[in-house]
């Protein structure tokens, strides 16, 4: 499996949006419910508690 850098992935998908018009491979929606994992997960760290994600 080759080792691959998701940063510039994303950097070169956003650049081929802004340049070309080409679609993203992903929808915005996806970075919302990212950062809703990832709060999820410091509040579970900050409270010692499992948090349900909606």
């Amino acid at each position: 499996m080759p080792k691959l850098n998701q940063y510039i992935l994303q950097a070169d998908a956003i650049g081929r949006r802004i340049l070309d018009g080409e679609p993203l491979p992903y929808p915005a929606t996806d970075a919302v419910l990212n950062m809703k994992v990832l709060d999820a997960c410091l509040q579970s760290a900050t409270e010692r508690k499992r948090i349900e994600i909606q």
